[in-house]
């Protein structure tokens, strides 16, 4: 029979601490998580969404194995702050060997900036990092992180006061939102689409269509350059009882 060998590539090898596969307080799934951390650039961010896609885990089951990282100090939130201060968002430090306790609470207060002690990422300047989307070449950094940074909750929020609804930032709905994100559509195209639809269809048939999936779906851009549909005598500020998902929920931005 013939050898079938992998092919040969640069750098195929991970070189990491044996700290944390031998820590008796990681289960194996958060142990995995950290492996696949410390196998990235240092610049490289860990985005909940993005670990999301890289596995068969879902978005609570990965949201839990950072909760445990940052818990048995593997991972810890480092807040970002532009040139006037103003705070902008977090970013995630990966540990090979955990932060003692009394480190591993989110310093709120920290103005300064470079790599943490011992961490895989750096605090930039200019950005925000509360929800980037990273690119898929992992050699790069992601630059520009501004126009990455999905408003999921704001576009919801926006949806649920104009239409009366209570649809959450659930899974299907951040598809959708994230599709067309992706396709270069920004948070005031969302809001005319929604605006433009809801114009058109309030008090009619259509009024159920006031959903994530229709709205935000593959004819986004049909909807988004439609021209506005008044119809005669109806109240533009009647909202639409519809039926969400469930009750809105409180969104922490700690644990997004």
């Amino acid at each position: 029979m013939a050898i079938i060998r992998v092919k040969k590539r640069e750098n195929p090898y991970v070189m990491m601490d044996k700290t944390g596969l031998k820590d008796p307080n990681l289960s194996f799934r958060a142990k995995g998580m950290l492996s696949y951390l410390l196998s990235k650039p240092d610049d490289w961010q860990p985005v909940l969404e993005e670990m999301v896609k890289a596995s068969k885990d879902g978005y609570d089951s990965v949201k839990s194995g950072f909760a445990e990282l940052r818990r048995c100090g593997y991972m810890k939130k480092i807040p970002i702050h532009g040139p006037d201060g103003k705070f902008m968002g977090w970013e995630r430090a990966v540990y090979e060997v955990p932060l003692p306790p009394e480190e591993r609470k989110p310093d709120r207060n920290s103005h300064k900036e470079g790599k943490p002690p011992g961490g895989k990422t750096t605090e930039r300047k200019n950005h925000s990092v509360e929800n980037p989307r990273l690119i898929n070449n992992d050699l790069l950094i992601n630059k520009d992180l501004n126009n990455n940074i999905v408003p999921f909750a704001e576009i919801i929020d926006y949806l649920n006061t104009k239409c009366g609804t209570k649809y959450r930032v659930i899974d299907s709905n951040r598809k959708h939102i994230r599709a067309r994100w992706e396709e270069g559509f920004r948070l005031d195209d969302f809001k005319t689409v929604i605006d433009k639809k809801y114009d058109e269809w309030v008090d009619t048939e259509q009024a159920k269509y006031l959903r994530p999936e229709t709205l935000f779906g593959t004819k986004f851009n049909s909807y988004l350059n439609h021209p506005v549909v008044k119809k005669a005598g109806k109240q533009n500020n009647k909202p639409v009882i519809g039926k969400g998902d469930a009750c809105a929920g409180d969104y922490s931005e700690y644990d997004r």
